[in-house]
């Protein structure tokens, strides 16, 4: 809660100026054991790219929710979103999807740190179509009583 809160608070001027609203939604406030500047690092990745790709007056969501098995962070854009064939090869290092690389600027090393830091806190990453047009990106941490390794 207090993580997405703060790497929303972060984008809100580059989403202002693309007139673009962070919606942010957490349920009975998720907590997840981990090291917090890296989880923070992990979602601000999220929310960046997510802003990043979604064309002006687009729509930006991220929700925490707690489940049966653990906490589920959500981030989807109304962007352009990666087709499913190149989804496999984001994860990798400065790989960039040349249809959007042509759209904005960037290292490619976004997700690779996403997936990096998920793995580190025990976390999985998926990578879907969003109903908002664009990317739905949904890491899955194991349940309250998981700590780092």
């Amino acid at each position: 809660d207090k993580v997405l809160r703060f790497a929303k608070k972060e984008l809100d001027v580059l989403a202002r100026q693309k007139s673009i609203q962070i919606q942010t939604r957490c349920q009975a406030h998720p907590a997840v054991k981990g090291h917090p500047h890296m989880l923070e690092v992990m979602v601000r990745n999220l929310l960046d790219n997510a802003v990043r790709y979604t064309p002006a007056g687009g729509q930006v969501h991220a929700a925490a929710e707690d489940t049966p098995t653990g906490v589920r962070l959500v981030v989807e854009d109304s962007g352009p979103g990666i087709p499913e064939p190149a989804r496999g090869q984001v994860f990798q290092r400065f790989y960039r999807h040349l249809e959007t690389a042509r759209q904005q600027s960037g290292s490619g090393l976004g997700l690779s740190i996403v997936e990096r830091i998920a793995k580190l806190h025990g976390a999985t990453v998926d990578l879907q179509t969003s109903p908002l047009g664009g990317l739905k990106v949904v890491v899955g941490f194991p349940g309250p009583s998981h700590a780092m390794p």
